[in-house]
């Protein structure tokens, strides 16, 4: 009877000493399964999910100290991040979990810059494809999205909004936001087109703005989606899509626009 139970008792010594139980090796997975723009907070949310059970911390700071502004959630929550701020000090989030002394274990980083960008795209693109069809030229490319913008926004300044996450997936936005968008477009449409940001001039008033500059038939030409129609319920005016003899934009040589001063695209189709 002894042998025996000096055998299993040998057998169960040499078992865990061949294969030791590492508590390290956990095998913990914490991820982003999700990315959406919240319209009603202007906010992408992100979902976690993990395959542990214990409390999920995040942050956006660079010291890796739990602290106050380290929140924790559990599997299948989100963390909500401001779209005016996701490109600046929030572009990358921390997510973690504590052990029974505080310290920081399972430590997985994510860009929820480029997650949120590359969702952004992803739905812009089937937008964009949808407005216009590949034969078209890029003329009439570049109208028919400065027409969808015109017939489906509005203007409302909001510094929450004036990106283009808001000019896109919400139903207003201010300049910024709806020239951003339209770069994006374009790109995706493969127009170049650049994001343009100084004064302008309003009969006596100066005040800032964005707009865009496209390039078609190796010329550049004056593009507003400001003023596509966002700010006049919608109706599309034409007067500010490749129109470059428009006075009250400030448009001068250090745009590469002087060629072109007095060009209307638009006098050719229309």
């Amino acid at each position: 009877m002894k042998s025996k139970l000096f055998s299993i008792i040998l057998i169960i010594s040499i078992c865990f000493t061949v294969l030791p139980i590492d508590v390290s090796a956990r095998n913990i997975n914490i991820s982003i399964t999700n990315s959406k723009y919240n319209t009603t907070t202007a906010c992408w949310d992100f979902t976690i999910q993990s395959n542990t059970k214990s409390k999920i911390y995040y942050s956006f700071k660079d010291s890796e100290v739990l602290n106050y502004k380290c929140e924790s959630i559990k599997s299948g929550q989100v963390v909500s991040v401001p779209s005016s701020l996701i490109n600046d000090s929030f572009n990358t989030l921390k997510l973690f979990t504590l052990d029974k002394k505080n310290n920081i274990k399972d430590k997985m980083y994510y860009r929820v810059d480029i997650i949120a960008r590359n969702t952004y795209m992803k739905d812009l693109n089937n937008l964009c494809n949808s407005i216009y069809n590949q034969e078209d030229s890029q003329y009439i490319k570049a109208r028919k999205l400065y027409t969808w913008i015109g017939k489906n926004k509005t203007y409302k300044y909001d510094g929450l909004t004036n990106h283009e996450y808001g000019a896109f997936y919400g139903i207003s936005s201010a300049c910024s936001g709806f020239s951003r968008l339209y770069v994006d477009m374009c790109s995706i449409a493969g127009i170049k087109c650049e994001y343009v940001s100084d004064e302008i001039v309003d009969y006596k008033y100066k005040e800032w703005h964005s707009w865009n500059h496209i390039h078609l038939d190796d010329k550049i030409y004056f593009v507003d989606p400001t003023w596509s129609g966002v700010c006049f319920e919608n109706k599309v005016d034409y007067s500010h899509f490749c129109n470059n003899g428009i006075v009250n934009h400030i448009v001068t040589e250090k745009y590469d626009l002087s060629s072109t001063l007095y060009d209307n695209y638009n006098q050719y189709f229309d």
